[in-house]
């Protein structure tokens, strides 16, 4: 399977690249994450 660019922002190959190195796939979406959740997952939820 050929790793994707870091410059990729059409992930619409994706699911097929998987399926086709034998992956099953149950549910392939994108979600949407606003900054504060994001800092909160990376942090879990830790501040200073």
């Amino acid at each position: 399977m050929t790793p994707l660019a870091e410059h990729v922002t059409d992930y619409t190959e994706l699911p097929t690249l998987l399926i086709d190195a034998g992956y099953r796939l149950r549910l392939f979406r994108e979600d949407e994450i606003n900054l504060e959740t994001a800092f909160m997952t990376l942090t879990k939820g830790i501040t200073a």
